[in-house]
């Protein structure tokens, strides 16, 4: 047993459960420093060239929000679903295609 180990648990128990909180904390913290700073391992979602670094993973299945210049219906929630891309507006959209492989997607007035 560590020196440390032995000096918490002589310390009251409230404050042993304390210490073991402000661990788990800690642990907590760490993993979501590391999905913030794109140290993610598994990810299928990517910050694409983000401040001009590479691209960067957010953590697996990431709900994205775009927020538009519309004060009334502001934003689109993204995310990866059953294989495709689902997008739900805040209000009814409209999907207008410009190519075979590309779309214009906004919130219908």
């Amino acid at each position: 047993m560590k020196k440390s180990e032995e000096n918490i648990e002589k310390l009251p128990k409230w404050v042993q459960f304390k210490i073991q909180q402000l661990e788990r904390d800690l642990v907590d913290v760490l993993q979501r420093e590391k999905e913030l700073l794109g140290s993610v391992e598994d990810s299928n979602v990517l910050m694409c060239g983000y401040s001009f670094k590479d691209d960067n993973p957010l953590p697996r299945d990431s709900h994205i929000e775009f927020r538009t210049t519309d004060k009334k219906y502001p934003n689109f929630i993204v995310s990866i679903r059953d294989g495709g891309l689902y997008i739900q507006g805040s209000t009814a959209v409209t999907i207008e295609p410009s190519a075979s492989n590309c779309c214009l997607i906004k919130i219908r007035n």
